[in-house]
C-alpha cells in the first residue's frame, strides 16, 4: 500500500508540525507501508521522508525539474520521479498513491486532487489541522481508520489553511 503525503517545503512555525511528520512517516515505515511525496529534503517533506527511512520503510520522491535543478531533491529515497512541472507531479503522485494524507503546507493540493471516479469515498483523506487530528473512517468507523486504505471514506474533510 501506498499514501501520498502532501506538507510544507518549510518546517512551520510550530515544532507540533514536525513532530507529528515524524510520528507519521515512523508509522508509515513500521507498518510496511510506502511513502510518495513531493521529493525535497527540506521541510516536513524532509522530515516525513527521513522517518519513513529510518523506519526502514520505502519512499517514492516525485519532484519537477526545476526544484532538483535547485538541488532541493532528497538523495536517499528508494526512488525519486523527476517531471516537468508541478502539474506533473500532482497527477502522478495522486496516480501512485493509494491514499491521501494532508499536513500542514499540503492542504491546497489535496484540495485539487482529481480521486477518480468514485470521488474521495474511494480512498482514505487525513488533514492535521493545528492541534487537531481528524482521520477517515472505516466500514463502521469501529477501527478508526486501521483498515486498508482502499475500502476507506472520508469521515471528515477539514480545511487545513481555514480558521480553527
Amino acid at each position: 500500500m501506498k499514501v501520498a503525503v502532501y506538507c510544507g517545503s518549510r518546517s512551520g512555525n510550530d515544532p507540533l508540525y514536525a513532530d507529528k511528520a515524524r510520528e507519521l512517516g515512523d508509522y508509515l515505515g513500521r507498518n510496511g507501508i510506502e511513502l510518495v511525496f513531493g521529493g525535497g529534503h527540506v521541510g516536513l517533506m524532509g522530515v516525513v521522508a527521513d522517518a519513513v527511512l529510518a523506519a526502514g520503510g520505502r519512499v517514492h520522491g516525485v519532484i519537477p525539474e526545476h526544484l532538483r535543478d535547485r538541488e532541493l531533491a532528497h538523495s536517499g529515497l528508494t526512488e525519486l520521479h523527476v517531471v516537468k512541472n508541478m502539474h506533473e507531479r500532482k497527477a502522478l503522485m495522486a496516480d501512485l498513491a493509494d491514499g491521501f494524507v494532508a499536513l500542514p503546507g499540503g492542504g491546497r493540493a489535496v484540495r485539487g486532487l482529481d480521486l477518480g471516479p468514485a470521488g474521495p469515498a474511494s480512498q482514505a483523506l487525513c488533514h492535521l489541522q493545528r492541534q487537531r487530528v481528524f482521520r477517515s473512517t472505516v466500514g463502521d468507523g469501529a477501527n478508526h481508520g486501521a483498515g486498508r486504505v482502499s475500502q476507506a471514506a472520508v469521515h471528515r474533510h477539514a480545511d487545513p489553511d481555514g480558521p480553527t
